[in-house]
């Protein structure tokens, strides 16, 4: 087998045979140092420790605080993300696939001072997988393990260099280690110095900005680390602004108290639009909105109680009506911006047919319908008016037969009830959530059942053998190509078994102020406003 020796240059746009090309500003000036820059974000982090969150909301500010091995690049314009490098330099992968080798970036300082090298690596790693370490972090390894289940073992090789042991190959190794925060690098000085609990208030990373000021939910103020390894930032300072509600977070825009507003409610585009001061961008992202139905028990573990909830579900009205637009019906479960995502399947899942919907029940043993209840969140998913959706959803539900009483929880509190796995015995019929990420490996985190919690993210414990298998074929897969279209076929099965209602798919709609350069929203589940800069 050929020796794959990869070295991690832009171009690394893996086979994904991107065009690549910087954000280009609206004016012909070069960029302008200093300012402050003010985002408009849905939601709380919940700590300042990467490894605590899986939400876009959390990636967003930790992008601009670590750093990873290696990074998907959102401040360029591409149709995904590619694949860039940022503390490793270069890697190697072994004939057989099991062995990764990474070649450290010399000359790196925390924002402490601490230096980076293999040891840093290290301690970051045995945080994630070693439950004898002093500072193994449960919430952090719940969130690695997704990658972690595949590494037997881990270790510096010298002070610059780090290698990764396989259990088996992993084809999406690189694409999954790149596409989430939990997998960046905090400063041991910090967690030594206030613990594990205590780096929820005491970030430390390598990014181009560091953490002053951190009230919770309301905001985070960073200035620009003036240390940085590589291209330094344009801005003084980048604030983060909690603004859960998001009228509220459009008044913040129109008012200039903000200059980005993430989430804008679809009623709010026009008026955006209409401030020549503003834009509104609806690029899409690797979100779609779906529910994901209870395989563990009754109802909804019969296939037909789950095709039928599909069928009654207008997604055309929810796209026109509730979002104005600003999303477009579900036609699979990867997301715009996703590799995975196929550019070929144009049909929506279902469209509403309520008489066979009524059909389907009656078969399954529900001719009067059910109650259930269904959970969700109204602010954090990443995607607007969910509350809206579900409403409509509640109603679409009830014509068939089927009374849900619908549950509505504040972002970080249904994290911790979500990360869980719909529990037994509780008559929830499913979860609601905007599910993507910036890697085809998010299939398998929620269709494969070696990810049912507390591994992975399947959780609403959907199982399919078929699924599985192509699914663990596409780990092994020792080609890009063929990772992918292994994901594919394997999304065809979880489709075709209702193991998860796509609802819609996100376009992102973002409202900016003209002042900000340099940046436009990314097709990626979060965003990187770190080398934006404010015109004159």
């Amino acid at each position: 087998m050929r020796h794959w020796a990869v070295k991690l240059v832009p171009a690394l746009a893996f086979a994904l045979g991107l065009s690549l090309a910087p954000v280009q500003s609206s004016q012909a000036d070069e960029p302008v140092s200093g300012g402050t820059l003010v985002f408009g974000t849905a939601a709380d982090p919940g700590s300042m420790d990467p490894g605590f969150s899986s939400a876009g909301t959390a990636f967003t500010v930790f992008d601009t605080i670590y750093n990873g091995l290696v990074e998907k690049d959102k401040t360029i314009d591409a149709p995904s993300p590619p694949i860039i490098p940022a503390l490793a330099e270069s890697y190697e992968v072994s004939p057989d696939g099991l062995t990764y080798t990474f070649k450290l970036r010399h000359g790196v300082k925390f924002q402490d001072g601490t230096p980076f090298d293999a040891s840093v690596v290290d301690f970051n790693i045995r945080r994630w997988r070693d439950k004898g370490f002093k500072y193994y972090n449960e919430v952090a390894a719940g969130n690695a393990a997704s990658l972690m289940q595949y590494v037997k073992d881990a270790k510096p090789a010298d002070d610059f260099t780090y290698t990764f042991t396989l259990n088996e190959p992993m084809g999406g190794f690189i694409d999954l280690l790149a596409s989430h925060t939990y997998f960046y690098f905090v400063s041991p000085k910090v967690v030594e110095q206030y613990g594990t609990a205590g780096l929820a208030t005491h970030p430390g990373g390598t990014g181009r900005f560091e953490v002053v000021d951190y009230q919770r939910n309301q905001q985070i103020v960073l200035k620009r680390n003036d240390g940085f390894w590589g291209k330094p930032a344009y801005l003084n300072r980048l604030i983060f602004r909690v603004i859960p509600d998001q009228t509220a977070r459009v008044a913040a825009l129109l008012s200039g108290e903000i200059d980005i507003a993430m989430e804008l409610p679809p009623d709010s585009i026009a008026t955006v639009k209409a401030k020549p001061n503003l834009e509104v961008y609806l690029r899409g992202k690797p979100h779609n909105f779906s529910l994901l139905p209870n395989f563990g028990e009754k109802p909804f573990s019969d296939a037909r109680v789950r095709e039928a909830v599909s069928k009654a579900i207008d997604r055309d009205a929810i796209v026109k009506s509730i979002l104005q637009g600003s999303a477009r019906p579900g036609t699979q479960f990867y997301g715009i911006g996703n590799p995975g995502f196929d550019p070929t399947v144009t049909t929506v899942q279902d469209t509403r047919d309520v008489a066979r919907a009524k059909q389907l029940l009656a078969e399954a043993g529900y001719p009067n319908g059910f109650e259930t209840r269904m959970l969700c969140t109204p602010a954090g998913s990443g995607v607007p008016s969910t509350d809206q959706i579900m409403e409509y959803v509640q109603s679409n539900l009830a014509d068939i037969g089927i009374t849900v009483k619908l549950e509505l929880m504040e972002w970080n509190s249904y994290l911790a009830v979500f990360g869980k796995g719909i529990p037994a015995g509780q008559n929830i019929g499913a979860y609601c959530m905007a599910m993507g990420t910036d890697t085809a490996y998010v299939l398998d985190m929620y269709g494969n059942s070696r990810n049912h919690p507390p591994v992975g993210w399947a959780m609403g414990w959907y199982t399919d053998p078929a699924a599985d298998a192509l699914l663990n074929k596409a780990s092994a897969a020792k080609s890009q190509d063929d990772y992918l279209a292994l994901h594919r076929e394997a999304q065809k099965i979880v489709l075709a078994d209702y193991g998860y209602i796509v609802i819609t798919h996100d376009l992102g709609p973002y409202g900016v102020n003209k002042r900000v350069k340099g940046w436009q929203p990314s097709r990626s589940a979060s965003q990187d406003v770190s080398l934006a800069w404010i015109g004159k």
